[in-house]
């Protein structure tokens, strides 16, 4: 039954993964306004204002942030690997395409250079510009090479206080030098496995695999294992419903869940289970996980 499963892990909105004071930025999270996030790659660190919120949708690599009540318009944060102020003003003058229809470009007497921050209000070219909306860039340099640039396109009425925020909250970000760092390196499986509930389901050649692990706080467990065709000779003791105690064996990117039957027809089985890229494996099986109403 086991032999090829694993436990997925779900990006659980609401309860972070890595219990770090910094949260690293993970693309389809919703982030609240206090949020410190991290980005280990660029070395960058920064907090979500108040009453702001923040995402990285899933494909993109540009981070978007919006005031809770509507009215920033479009606030769009991305990064490069390398770079400089110099470079980084000089396009800024030059101009760039925002879209296929939109062109933006700052007049070089409006640029300003502060340490190791660029600003400056950008004005927009093309057939579906907005007259109602004002745009302006910000862009900071780490002593590391990379660069963060912010770019607000916000309406008219709302733009000077987004561009108050936004220049304090660039202000306030911060760079280390930059880590490949494995992001999982202190996960703690315990804490994250605990009143959870791990589910996969798998279709193959007319067999069916629905496997339910709910992992509780006190150190117990219930399985609910069901398979049909071929699946069906694979591990019948652990059919249907079990019972029984768990434990995980140390922190890090992998771990070994160990699942103790208290029907001795059962084998204990240990696991390996690992996380790669906000997915949780056991035996190259991969499983969904929420909050489980039987521990609960």
């Amino acid at each position: 039954m086991l032999k090829r499963s694993i436990i997925f892990f779900t990006i659980l909105i609401g309860h972070s993964l890595m219990a770090q004071v910094s949260e690293r930025i993970r693309p389809g999270i919703m982030y609240n306004e206090g949020t410190n996030l991290e980005s280990p790659k660029y070395g960058f660190t920064a907090t979500i204002p108040d009453n702001w919120t923040g995402m990285l949708p899933q494909g993109t690599e540009i981070f978007m942030l919006h005031r809770t009540d509507g009215t920033s318009g479009e606030v769009l944060m991305f990064a490069r690997p390398e770079g400089d102020l110099d470079l980084i003003t000089d396009n800024w003058k030059n101009g760039a395409a925002l879209t296929d229809a939109i062109y933006l470009k700052a007049e070089e007497t409006d640029i300003v250079r502060e340490g190791d921050m660029a600003y400056s209000p950008v004005t927009g070219e093309g057939e579906r510009i907005n007259p109602q909306y004002k745009g302006f860039i910000f862009a900071r340099c780490g002593e590391y090479g990379p660069c963060v640039t912010l770019l607000m396109i916000t309406p008219e009425q709302f733009f000077d206080d987004v561009r108050a925020e936004m220049m304090e909250f660039m202000k306030r970000a911060s760079f280390t030098e930059p880590s490949n760092r494995n992001p999982y390196e202190n996960f703690n499986w315990q804490e994250f496995l605990s009143g959870k509930v791990m589910v996969t389901y798998e279709m193959d050649q007319g067999a069916k695999r629905q496997n339910m692990i709910n992992l509780c706080a006190d150190g117990t467990f219930q399985t609910n294992i069901r398979q049909s065709g071929w699946l069906k000779q694979d591990n019948k003791a652990y059919m249907g419903k079990k019972t029984g105690r768990w434990n995980v064996e140390g922190n890090g990117p992998e771990t070994v869940l160990n699942l103790v039957f208290d029907k001795e027809k059962a084998p204990p089985i240990d696991m390996v289970v690992s996380i790669q890229d906000e997915k949780i494996f056991v035996r190259g099986v991969r499983y969904y996980a929420g909050y489980s109403d039987y521990c609960n």
